[in-house]
């Protein structure tokens, strides 16, 4: 039981420089029959702080200075990415109809690039609702590309689409694609 009962450190990510870690802790809440994950942040210096504003994926950006982080859809929401600054507020990037993952910083600090699930065309969405869609239980249905968020303008912009599925990706450290 003791060993059950002991938190984890997991999924260290160091700053670009190396003067501060992000890293989830996952435990358990017995009361409630659920596991908990809370994000921290710890400085060369030791000090250590719960960040309570980041959840799910969470990268730094190429300056150090802060961090961005896609939020996962629930009961049928749409997913954000977020950009949140030590000492500010959380300032809300944008929102996508499917999940975020993947993210990536351009190297100039001008982009942040992810994968998306492309959103299904109106028939399929409608054969969907109507549960008469043998590949939601058959096969994976879905199809990922690649796009890029415009932190100057706000627009998200699809790289890569069509009938693939584009699994990773990296990009050049001279901001190229």
């Amino acid at each position: 039981d003791d060993l059950i009962a002991l938190a984890r450190a997991a999924n260290p990510l160091p700053s670009p420089d190396g003067s501060e870690i992000v890293y989830k802790v996952r435990g358990a809440n017995w009361a409630r029959n659920a596991s908990t994950t809370r994000t921290w942040r710890i400085t060369a210096a030791g000090v250590t702080e719960r960040v309570r504003e980041l959840k799910g994926e969470i990268v730094w950006s190429p300056d150090g200075k802060s961090l961005a982080f896609a939020t996962k859809p629930k009961g049928g929401r749409y997913a954000q990415i977020h950009l949140y600054v030590p000492g500010k507020k959380v300032r809300h990037l944008t929102q996508l109809r499917s999940s975020a993952s993947g993210l990536a910083w351009s190297g100039d600090g001008a982009r942040i690039y992810f994968l998306a699930d492309k959103p299904d065309d109106p028939a399929t969405a409608a054969r969907i609702k109507a549960k008469d869609d043998m590949f939601a239980f058959e096969a994976p249905r879905r199809r990922a590309m690649l796009n890029y968020l415009d932190l100057a303008s706000g627009q998200v912009v699809t790289v890569v689409s069509g009938d693939l599925d584009v699994r990773s990706f990296s990009i050049a450290r001279d901001a190229g694609t």
